[in-house]
């Protein structure tokens, strides 16, 4: 394996493991979602074993998939575009440390 491929304009490739240089506001869309059928712990739980969330994070399903997948598992009242429009807005920033990393 060569280590010497270049990209133009590609600097860096980041990857950020569940909120560890960006911020996200995951549970403020969750929670309602879920509403009383679980605390927020068993939501947690449920999501971080989820096999929806797995796929989506391993590339195996496109976002239309995965969000048709965590609404059914999660038993939400809304729609996978309604879940989907909520899940794409839980980046709320770079922590403050981030650009020092």
């Amino acid at each position: 394996m060569s280590g010497g491929a270049q990209v133009p304009g590609i600097k860096a490739v980041l990857f950020d493991f569940g909120g560890v240089l960006a911020q996200l506001r995951a549970e403020a869309h969750l929670l309602p979602l879920v509403k009383d059928r679980m605390t927020r712990e068993e939501m947690w739980t449920r999501w971080s074993y989820s096999p929806a969330v797995r796929a989506h994070e391993t590339g195996q399903v496109s976002a239309q998939e995965f969000s048709e997948q965590v609404v059914a598992e999660f038993g939400m009242e809304v729609s996978p575009a309604q879940f989907l429009a909520g899940f794409r807005e839980w980046i709320v920033g770079p922590f403050a440390e981030t650009p020092e990393l």
